[in-house]
């Protein structure tokens, strides 16, 4: 019984109520199934990043996440979902607790430049942890068709500086 209830914690603590590729919801869904899951409390992202492309939206949420109150943001192309992140304004401790977290659900990650962690959670799915300007944490996800798309673009940059 002390095992099963251990069991049941872990799940409930590593996020295991969420059944999707990021929370409740699969790479590909629409918007609208997005906010079917989430809910319409969102607030669009009225200004994009200078990287994104015209045909890229963004939804933000407010939410508790690990006992943070931060962001949930939602990544869309062409209408359907393609990446999503969790945005905290928060101390490198924090940073700390969520990298023993993930390391504790996704085993060691791959350390990347710049204070990156990267972790291969499934065939769909690829999870980044990083630090910025020791004050902002980003969880992201990406769908894996996403995530190498992204790195089809550093290697040729890369191999252009060479």
């Amino acid at each position: 019984m002390k095992n099963v209830v251990i069991i049941l914690v872990m799940f409930l603590i590593s996020g295991g109520v969420f059944a999707g590729d990021f929370r409740k919801a699969d790479w590909g869904m629409s918007i609208e199934e997005v906010i079917a899951l989430e809910g319409d409390d969102w607030i669009r992202d009225s200004e994009k990043p200078d990287w994104a492309t015209e045909n890229e939206e963004f939804y933000v949420y407010e939410r508790d996440v690990f006992g943070y109150t931060g962001n949930v943001v939602y990544h869309f192309r062409d209408g359907l979902l393609i990446a999503a992140r969790y945005y905290f304004y928060a101390e490198l401790q924090v940073f700390i607790e969520f990298e023993d977290r993930l390391i504790r659900q996704y085993g060691y990650p791959e350390y990347l430049p710049g204070d990156v962690r990267e972790w291969h959670i499934s065939s769909r799915t690829v999870l980044n942890l990083l630090l910025n300007h020791a004050k902002e944490i980003f969880i992201k996800y990406y769908s894996y068709d996403y995530w190498n798309e992204l790195r089809q673009e550093e290697l040729k940059y890369e191999a252009e500086q060479l």
